[in-house]
């Protein structure tokens, strides 16, 4: 199974050649489906953009305990850590909702901006992009923030680490690492395909990112942008995930590509619209997940 979010046209899945779609009718409270994770136990959360967060149930798409804390703010990003605590990226700050009770951070708490855009939990840290920079806390508190490191980039709308040494956002400004204390930024000039870059996914033993005009590969730190020709070059590229049958989803404004590597940068490439059932074919920012059977949502 294959799932993904989207901009006005729910949640749908992919079964084989069968697209099944979710929306308002089948008890989500929005059809803007902003993030997707997963529980141990395979129950899977939805956040929407601007009525909280859903679990799926037999019965259907059910608000989570606590859903009207989030109802007046706008949900950006969802993650389920290794304990069961649900955070919550939203326009008034990171919520968490946990076994000891349900917590808050903002501003006042040491976040670098109330605005969370995205989160990544790596090695017991949870790194939280904002429209300000980014924040990095552990055991639910704030431990720095971008501040120290004289960040002044762009929003941060995607993080990724390949280890502990390196750690890679997509940004509005550009594509930036941040290593040993300092934070180097690649631009369009230096080979990106456009600055304004939306998701980044390690595939095929190369890191990609997605840009508002195309799909650019990070290879033995050179960028290479143009990589797969027409129809994706100069395409608004808002989600990228590799599967674990070796294919590339690639999310765009009009729809999903799917790339299959055949040797140096050519691709097999298949295409899913509107004609293909979609309700909306606008995919929302890294709106897309990899569960633990290998399952894509």
């Amino acid at each position: 199974n294959v799932w993904f979010g989207t901009y006005g046209g729910g949640l749908f899945r992919f079964s084989g050649e069968l697209i099944t779609t979710y929306s308002k009718s089948d008890g989500l409270g929005s059809d803007l489906v902003m993030a997707i994770d997963q529980d141990r136990l395979s129950n899977l959360y939805i956040a929407t953009y601007d009525f909280g967060i859903y679990k799926e149930s037999d019965l259907g798409f059910i608000p989570i305990d606590n859903n009207e804390e989030f109802t007046e703010t706008r949900c950006w990003d969802l993650h389920i850590d290794s304990q069961q605590d649900v955070y919550v990226a939203t326009s008034a700050g990171i919520y968490i909702d946990s076994k000891n009770g349900f917590n808050k951070l903002n501003r006042k708490n040491g976040l670098i901006d109330d605005a969370a855009r995205t989160i990544l939990e790596y090695d017991s840290l949870f790194w939280v992009g904002s429209s300000l920079g980014f924040s990095i806390l552990q055991n639910q508190q704030v431990i720095s923030n971008s501040v120290k490191f004289e960040y002044a980039g762009g929003k941060i709308r995607d993080i990724e680490k390949l280890d502990k040494y390196k750690t890679w956002f997509a940004t509005s400004e550009g594509l930036l690492c941040f290593s040993n204390d300092s934070v180097f930024t690649y631009l369009k000039d230096e080979g990106i395909a456009a600055s304004n870059s939306y998701c980044l996914e390690f595939a095929w033993g190369n890191m990609y990112v997605g840009t508002s005009s195309g799909l650019t590969k990070l290879e033995n730190g050179k960028l290479n942008p143009s990589i797969t020709g027409y129809p994706i070059d100069y395409k608004e590229i808002l989600l990228l995930l590799f599967d674990q049958r070796g294919r590339l989803w690639v999310g765009t404004e009009d729809g999903i590509y799917t790339l299959k590597f055949v040797e140096e940068d050519q691709y097999e490439v298949e295409y899913y619209s509107k004609q293909d059932g979609l309700l909306g074919a606008t995919c929302n920012m890294n709106a897309a997940y990899l569960d633990q059977e290998g399952n894509v949502f």
